[in-house]
């Protein structure tokens, strides 16, 4: 979502402290406009472009998809799989210049070539090492979730909101987000951005964690 900020997490808890002391009479539709007033805004470049459409709130069934440790996992594995696909970048681009410099006739400035290379290599290395432990712990995090959600299970609420903003460009597009929340409807759990074309997207959340679940 291209006009918004990727402070999801932040903008949640913020929210959590604005909305603790609101809703005791609220109705469950006031309680999930004022969430959504209080932190739509606030991912977004141009707040003052805002504009709401719809607002919406369903019962939310506990599934992997919508739950909040999984979810955080899911949105680092694709922080994780773009530093991974960067590191392997360095690293490829360092091994070809070891390769240049290697050699019986090399100079002396070759040699201290190859030696920075390779060096290089071995820091690369070390980073992307890091990058993959941390994705098999996050993976791990996911399947463990899986196993202790149970289907059948009440989760709270999900608050499916639309509402126009304008881009980077200043054009105003419409977009769709899903918040969710506890039972009370007070506390924001997870947002969800329901853009298919986003990297951080619902479509590819989901797709993220039925292949860490089919592994």
């Amino acid at each position: 979502m291209k006009a918004m900020k990727k402070i999801y997490l932040k903008v949640i808890l913020m929210a959590i402290c604005a909305l603790v002391m609101q809703g005791c009479g609220q109705s469950r539709e006031k309680k999930a406009e004022a969430i959504v007033k209080e932190i739509v805004p606030k991912m977004l470049n141009d707040a003052s472009s805002y504009e709401p459409v719809q607002t919406r709130v369903d019962s939310a069934l506990a599934t992997i998809y919508f739950d909040p440790e999984a979810a955080q996992a899911a949105y680092r594995l694709i922080e994780l799989k773009s530093e991974e696909d960067d590191l392997k970048l360095q690293y490829n681009d360092e091994k070809s210049s070891a390769a240049i410099w290697s050699g019986p006739y090399t100079s002396n400035f070759g040699r201290e070539q190859l030696r920075q290379a390779r060096e290089k290599m071995g820091e690369v290395e070390k980073k992307l090492n890091k990058v993959l432990n941390d994705k098999a712990e996050q993976e791990q995090i996911i399947k463990e979730r899986n196993k202790s959600i149970d289907s059948s299970k009440f989760n709270g609420w999900m608050i499916s909101h639309r509402f126009r903003c304008a881009n980077g460009f200043g054009v105003k597009r419409v977009q769709d987000i899903a918040i969710l929340v506890d039972e009370k409807i007070e506390n924001p759990l997870m947002l969800y951005n329901l853009d298919d074309e986003a990297d951080d997207g619902f479509k590819n959340l989901k797709s993220i964690i039925d292949e860490v679940l089919e592994k």
